[in-house]
This record gives structure tokens, C-alpha cells and sequence, in this order.
């Protein structure tokens, strides 16, 4: 979205995570909810942003723009479940030397801002740009001095706790804490609307989201994330998913909000997702009758839903040993995930399969554990609400399922795979 405008890639961060679901705290009351406008309803149905309306000058003033938003509104090109939303201010050009003063006047700004910065918010600029003992040093040095200053917010309303939680700088929030800035961890009165410990949670989503997305691969909550949320959680009397560090960093490190994932990653919701789908080889003794003794069939024409996540050359010529091997690797997924609460692994299936009909020839002709991880996995995102949905509405009764602790992890199947 950065490549449209800043406006529409804020709009899109601000609102929605990285599963186009509506923000929480956007849901909930408190600081950040706004007028409480955001609903569920975002989650369904499609955004439609209008960038601009422009009506020349000569015509305006006479409802056009007003018509051309209803005519929009009521075309086919928007369904019901849909939502409609603009840019919310004017883009009238302003001239040319009106944005020069503008442009000089930040330049200006931006290359003094560090020394007034450091010399008005001599904690702030330290907690931001210093670490270890050097940081210690500096807010201790500033505290006997002026014992208030740990607690003085910046021009945006951030006290100093704030910017190490938002740094996730662990020595300056070892020291503040330690030099009691207890009321401050309750302080939203700054211009995000956060308190010091969702400046630190949003820090880590956003991180998480970006590596995720942009880079591919996200390798887990930093140590420092992670020590900083539990010393600060522990100081507000916040319920903690361990009391031993070590055991809370373990559990939450690949975001884990339930306590209960197998691995720190494998959630309940999404083991009965995997379960569920691992059945696949239900329909998949129904295609043994396609084959004869030593004569190999062509997959490409098979009924199946997990074939198509073989390579193509594998399908083309099919035998009969190696489809019951592929059979056996999806056996003992299922067996696994129905029977166990570990978090499950390639290393784990090997073991589980040494020995079963056809898992040797499935391999020496090149099969994979791969290739039923992507299917199960594949065919659960899209039965989900990231897909079409038709899991939720099969299982929506079911007690079993829907009694599930809810987590973080319940739809992240990015991580899983």
C-alpha cells in the first residue's frame, strides 16, 4: 500500500492485522477504542477506499460529489457485506512556494531536533539511543538530581517508561522499574493513547507483522521482548502464563497468548484444524480400486484433494505402493495430532512411519513428509476464516471445538507450516 500513498498504508496497519481482522483494542473500551465506530463488520466483506473525488470548479457546490458516492455505493461493484470509506480530508495543491517554506522549516526542525531532545529529554533521548550500563548510569545520574524526572513526559506525552518499553530497552526498564514508576505503567495521556505496556505490545505485533510479511520469515519475540513483558505484567499484578521467566519466554516466544501451545506455537484450535483435515485419507482408500498390480496411473486425473500438492512428475506416474505410503505419512499425522500434545515435526512423523507399507518406496521415489504437511495445512487456511469459512460453520456446535482456549496462534498458519 505504501506504493498508493502513507495515508492508505497507516489506514490499513492502524485498523487491521496481518489477517485483515479488525484490531482488538479498536473493539474494546479503553484508551484506543476512539468513538468506538469500528465494528466486526470490518472483518467481513471487502474495504473499498475512495482516494479522490474531484469535480471541476465551475460545477461544484451542486451535489455531484454526494451522487457519485451513492451511485457507488448502490452499483454492482459493491456487495453488502462491503465497506466504504475516504480519504478524509481535502487534497486541494497548495502552491509551490507555500510547500518550499513548509519543506525548509522541517529540514530546520530535523537538524537541531536531536541535541533539543537530548537537552529537554535528556532520560528520553538516553533510553532510545543508549543501552547496558551506559543507560543505567545516565537515568540514575538524573534521578538524584531530580528524583521527578523519571516520571516527566516528552512533547507527545511519553514518560520515560514508556520509550524503554517501546525500545524494548531492558536495562533502562529494569532501572525505572526498580526506581518505582509504578503510576506511569497505568499512563495513556500521550498522543498514541497507549499505556506503556501496549506501546510494548504493539511494538512487538508490528515487528512481527513486518518480518512476516516483508521479509518472509519471523523468528520469534526477542529475550528482551519478552523480559520486559513479564517484569512489567508482574508489577501490575497482570495474570502471566508462567511465573518462572525462562518458562514464560519459552511459551510465549512464537506469540503463544493462551499458555497451552504444544511447542509455544501449536495451539489447540489449530491442532483440531490439522486433525480434522489429516483425515484426508478417508477419500483416499476410496482411489486404491484406481490402480492395478505394477501398472502406474496418472494422479493428474484422480479425485482426490491432496494429489495436487505432489509435484507434477510424481503424479504422472503413479503406483500403487507409492500412493499407500503416501497414505501412511497422512495415517500418522492424524494419529499424532488425535493422540498426542506435542508439537508436531517432520523428525516425529519419520519415526512414526519406519516400517509402514510403501513409506519406502513412497520416499525412494522421491516423495516427501512435505508434501502432506503443505496439504493439510493448505486445505485447513482455506476452510478457515482467512478462506471460506465452511470449517466454522460445520463445527460451530460442536462443544468440543468451540470449548477451546482461544490464542493468538489459532489461525497462524504461517507458523505452523
Amino acid at each position: 500500500m505504501d506504493a498508493n500513498s502513507d495515508e492508505l498504508h497507516q489506514f490499513s496497519v492502524k485498523l487491521f492485522d496481518n489477517f485483515g481482522r479488525v484490531r482488538p483494542w479498536l473493539l474494546e473500551p479503553g484508551n484506543r477504542c476512539g468513538t468506538g465506530c469500528w465494528g466486526t463488520e470490518l472483518n467481513d466483506g471487502e474495504i473499498i477506499y475512495v482516494l479522490n473525488i474531484s469535480v471541476v470548479k465551475e460545477v461544484r457546490g451542486k451535489g455531484l460529489g454526494s451522487t457519485m458516492l451513492k451511485e457507488l455505493v448502490s452499483s454492482e461493484h459493491v456487495d453488502d457485506r462491503d465497506t466504504l470509506m475516504c480519504w478524509p480530508t481535502p487534497t486541494e495543491f497548495t502552491d509551490k512556494s507555500n510547500w518550499k517554506f513548509l519543506q525548509d522549516k522541517q529540514i530546520a526542525f530535523l537538524r537541531k531536533a536531536p541535541e533539543e531532545v537530548k537537552q529537554n529529554y535528556p532520560i528520553h533521548f538516553a533510553v532510545v539511543n543508549t543501552h547496558g550500563q551506559e543507560v543505567i548510569d545516565t537515568i540514575r545520574r538524573h534521578y538524584q538530581s531530580d528524583p521527578a524526572c523519571i516520571h516527566n513526559p516528552d512533547a507527545s506525552g511519553f514518560t520515560p517508561i514508556h520509550a524503554a518499553l517501546g525500545r524494548a530497552n531492558l536495562n533502562a526498564v529494569q532501572v525505572l522499574l526498580e526506581l518505582d514508576v509504578t503510576e506511569d505503567l497505568k499512563n495513556a495521556k500521550n498522543i498514541e493513547g497507549t499505556t506503556p505496556l501496549e506501546s510494548l505490545t504493539s511494538a512487538m505485533q508490528s515487528s512481527r507483522e513486518f518480518l512476516g510479511i516483508f521479509m518472509g520469515q519471523w523468528d520469534g519475540y526477542t529475550q528482551d521482548d519478552l523480559t520486559c513483558e513479564f517484569l512489567v505484567k508482574r508489577v501490575m499484578g497482570m495474570p502471566l502464563i508462567s511465573n518462572n521467566l525462562e518458562e514464560y519466554i519459552a511459551k510465549r516466544r512464537w506469540g503463544c497468548t493462551c499458555g497451552e501451545c504444544a511447542g509455544g506455537w501449536l495451539s489447540k484450535h489449530m491442532r483440531f484444524r490439522l486433525c480434522a483435515a489429516g483425515m484426508a485419507t478417508d477419500g483416499m482408500s476410496f482411489e486404491m480400486e484406481s490402480f492395478q498390480r505394477g501398472v502406474p496411473c496418472n494422479g493428474v486425473d484422480m479425485m482426490d484433494n491432496v494429489m495436487c500438492y505432489l509435484p507434477l512428475t510424481l503424479q504422472q506416474s503413479l503406483f500403487k505402493t507409492f500412493y499407500v505410503g503416501y497414505q501412511s505419512i497422512f495415517d500418522a499425522i492424524y494419529n499424532f495430532l488425535e493422540r498426542t500434545d506435542e508439537p508436531l515435526s517432520k523428525n516425529v512423523i519419520l519415526m512414526r512411519t519406519l516400517g509402514e507399507r510403501g513409506v519406502s518406496f513412497f520416499f525412494s521415489k522421491g516423495g516427501q513428509i512435505k508434501y502432506a504437511f503443505d496439504a493439510i495445512t493448505h486445505s485447513s487456511d482455506k476452510q478457515s476464516p482467512l478462506g471460506d469459512s465452511s470449517f466454522e460453520e460445520t463445527w460451530e456446535n460442536d462443544d468440543q471445538f468451540m470449548d477451546l482456549p482461544t490464542c493468538s496462534n489459532d489461525l497462524e498458519f504461517s507458523l505452523v507450516r
